[in-house]
């Protein structure tokens, strides 16, 4: 969430796919005029945050990809899979597997043993 070395209330914008426990931090890492934006909510939908962090302003959104018509989310999808092949977007990966060793990979995600991204490579 934050800008490497950066202070708390220093990213332009937060993408928020966990909401629970780790949406306040988020709302305290956006800085002032910042944009916070819940697209999931998989540790639950229950937040607390500070409200008064919200004064700086920070604007809230949220985001379906469910609002997008079969078009409209092929050009989303598509955007995304350029920005990643030109280095635009760089996801932090922890884990690394051939896809030939996908089930692995997955049993390591469903047993909780790996924090971060898993990436399979063709």
């Amino acid at each position: 969430m934050r800008r490497p070395h950066g202070p708390a209330q220093s990213m332009d914008g937060v993408l928020d796919a966990v909401g629970g426990d780790l949406f306040g931090p988020c709302v305290e890492a956006s800085r002032r005029n910042g944009v916070l934006s819940l697209v999931g909510a998989v540790a639950g939908s229950d937040v607390r945050f500070d409200a008064w962090s919200l004064i700086r302003p920070v604007t809230l959104t949220g985001y379906s990809s469910q609002t997008l018509d079969g078009p409209a989310l092929c050009n989303a999808v598509t955007a995304l899979a350029d920005w990643l092949v030109r280095g635009v977007i760089k996801p932090p990966v922890r884990t690394h597997f051939p896809l030939a060793q996908a089930a692995r990979a997955h049993a390591l995600l469903e047993r909780g043993g790996v924090t971060g991204r898993v990436l399979l490579v063709p």
